[in-house]
């Protein structure tokens, strides 16, 4: 009896005599949930599963899904077919807009993501009038071909085959498709889009075999190529073809010609045609065909994570310091002198706040507008990659060509955020060798393995492991400063290399840059005096260091003017906004009367601390803040100093 596979819960499959596993239902369920639906079984009998299926984007529905074993069958080696049972003849149920979903699978060693599903209605059955099972022969069938273009229309039976990421659109489309049959191309359309023309890659064969040695280490003759290339051709014409493609040069997967030639070397007559050429130049040519298509394949998906990219620069690297200390400004320098100038595509900056996610970060499946066949608006669902993974390919690409370049990933506010949840099991990247590389690699999702074969060529099975290249830098910003902070643990703090700026690092270019404030009692002061003079006072009162103000605390462009000038309106609208609320409200909180002692009786109201600003300039402050300050006086009484007849 010929092998039977099945898929158990885990989505393997294995060989076995029985339908599926007890847990089969929750395999479905977690399979459709990946994209939006939601899905309840209604009920069970045999091996039909009755599921209701309801979206947000689409009307909901009910479905039988016979997800039966999958055999060989004994007539034909290249024939799989699923059996159902007979518990439960769909004949016996048909009902208009009940589908039929099959679930195939190809190779013992195949998984659950490489199954391809066959979805057909009831009244519409394909090689179903004997039996409830349904039969995918090796040609012109819709298996193999939803294999390798993902979605595939058969015309001749109603039916349609594909894998599981169209599964959304299949489902919110399966009346149009089947009943008015609008809007799936042709299967040959389907299956010769995307290929390269088969011309190109005869000629890149014939060059690629000129390169290579037989076994007594001579090249291959120009004749010996040309019988190779002449007798695949006539062979392949002779033969059953493969996918109903014209030319054997449309095959441009390893695996799809193994499985094509597993079937060509045991055909009848074969075998007669093959020595008749000579030097069996027919199988010859397409065991070399299939070297030179496994060697793309190989250089395609092979990931460089040591590249030769060098820097004196930190891989990952938190920058901290207290507010308006100039951290971002430095990120921003550095940055160009990582990238150099011309880098506004080799970085991507995010800002972290509490709301966000690993999803955010990293990617996940989400709903995406497209425009259907009809110019309809319709929805589907996409792997929506994070600013991580859009670095992070970026440095894979990059990491592959001959002159590799650094990418860079700048994280703002990073602990205004659940770092243990954004990073996920990224985390265990951030450990990196003396390569720069992640010591210990990650296993990527099911998602990520499929993104990353799409942007980077290959297999997702390539992608199974995962690290960061050592051209892909991490910085980020901190400020410990901040209210409502999430804290950071031990193990991600050691995974980092951090840099301190302190309260007046950067700050020569602010010397010299004066304002005049106040209307009734005008001066002019100089904010980096003003600056450190309030410091120090918060020093005095034993507030951190964290707490005080930063050169920068006001915006560059306002306290670095082009002259010595500081424009008096914009500089006293933020520094009531930012300065005296930040004091107010957070680092002097419990200093205001002592802080803003200037403003007599009125220090407990925001308001009136700002109105006595407006007038008397800074003299709002504590007399040792004024003196440190070192106003000049430019009309009326001294800054800082009581009327006579108070």
């Amino acid at each position: 009896m010929a092998d039977r596979y099945e898929i158990n819960h885990s989505g393997e499959i294995v060989v076995g005599e029985s339908a599926l596993c007890a847990d089969q239902t929750k395999m479905l369920q977690d399979r459709f949930s990946q994209y939006g639906w939601s899905c309840t079984e209604e009920g069970k009998e045999g091996s039909c599963h009755k599921l209701r299926l309801e979206h947000s984007s689409c009307d909901s529905r009910t479905i039988n899904v016979y997800s039966g074993t999958i055999r060989n069958e004994s007539r034909n080696a290249y024939e799989k077919k699923i059996q159902l049972g007979t518990a439960s003849d769909p004949r016996k149920k048909s009902k208009k807009d009940t589908i039929i979903l099959g679930i195939y699978v190809f190779n013992a060693n195949d998984t659950f993501k490489d199954a391809i599903f066959v979805g057909y209605p009831v009244d519409e059955r394909i090689n179903y009038d004997t039996n409830p099972s349904i039969r995918g022969t090796f040609v012109n069938k819709i298996l193999i071909q939803a294999k390798t273009t993902g979605f595939v229309y058969d015309e001749e039976h109603n039916s349609v085959g594909f894998r599981s990421d169209f599964i959304y659109y299949y489902l919110s489309n399966y009346y149009n498709i089947h009943y008015e049959n609008n809007i799936i191309p042709k299967m040959d359309d389907t299956v010769a889009a995307d290929l390269t023309d088969p011309k190109d890659q005869k000629e890149r064969f014939k060059i690629w075999m000129s390169s290579q040695l037989k076994a007594n280490g001579e090249p291959y003759s120009a004749n010996t190529i040309a019988s190779y290339i002449g007798q695949m051709e006539r062979g392949y014409t002779e033969f059953e073809k493969y996918h109903n493609y014209e030319s054997v040069f449309q095959i441009q997967n390893a695996e799809d010609l193994k499985e094509y030639t597993d079937y060509l070397f045991n055909a009848d007559g074969f075998d007669a045609f093959n020595e008749k050429a000579g030097n069996k130049a027919c199988s010859n040519g397409f065991v070399k065909y299939g070297q030179f298509l496994a060697e793309e394949e190989s250089v395609s998906s092979e990931l460089v994570f040591d590249t030769s990219v060098t820097s004196d620069k930190a891989r990952n690297r938190i920058i901290f310091g207290a507010p308006g200390t100039g951290k971002s400004f430095t990120i921003n320098r550095e940055r160009k002198e990582l990238l150099g100038d011309d880098n506004e595509t080799d970085y991507e900056r995010v800002t972290f706040h509490p709301d966000y996610s690993y999803a955010n970060f990293v990617g996940t499946y989400k709903p995406v507008p497209f425009i259907d066949r009809d110019g309809k608006d319709a929805i589907t669902y996409e792997y929506v990659p994070g600013p991580f993974m859009r670095v992070y390919v970026n440095a894979l690409k990059s990491g592959r060509t001959e002159s590799p370049k650094p990418y860079l990933l700048i994280i703002e506010e990073i602990n205004r955020a659940n770092v243990a949840a954004v990073f996920g099991d990224i985390f265990q990247l951030l450990d990196r060798d003396s390569q720069k590389v992640s010591e210990y690699p990650i296993q990527a999702s099911e998602d990520i393995k499929k993104y990353l074969a799409k942007e980077l060529g290959g297999e997702p099975d390539n992608y199974a492991k995962i690290k960061i290249p050592n051209n892909m830098f991490i910085w980020a910003t901190m400020n410990s400063a901040d209210q409502g902070v999430f804290p950071m643990d031990t193990e991600f703090k050691r995974r980092w290399d951090f840099t301190y700026i302190g309260i007046n690092d950067n700050d020569a270019d602010l010397n010299g840059k004066t304002v005049e404030v106040g209307s009734k009692v005008a001066q002019r002061v100089e904010w980096n005096k003003l600056r450190k003079a309030i410091n120090d006072f918060l020093a005095k009162q034993k507030i951190n260091e964290d707490k005080q103000l930063g050169p920068y605390f006001i915006s560059r462009d306002i306290v670095v003017p082009e002259g010595s000038e500081i424009d008096k309106k914009r500089f006293a609208e933020v520094f009531k906004s930012k300065v005296i609320m930040y004091l107010f409200e957070d680092a002097a909180k419990q200093k205001r009367a002592t802080l803003f002692e200037g403003c007599f009786q009125n220090s407990s109201r925001y308001s009136e601390i700002c109105k006595e600003f407006d007038e008397h300039g800074i003299g709002i402050f504590n007399h040792d803040i004024v003196l440190a300050a070192d106003p000049e006086d430019t009309a009326g009484p001294l800054a800082g100093t009581m009327p006579e007849n108070e």
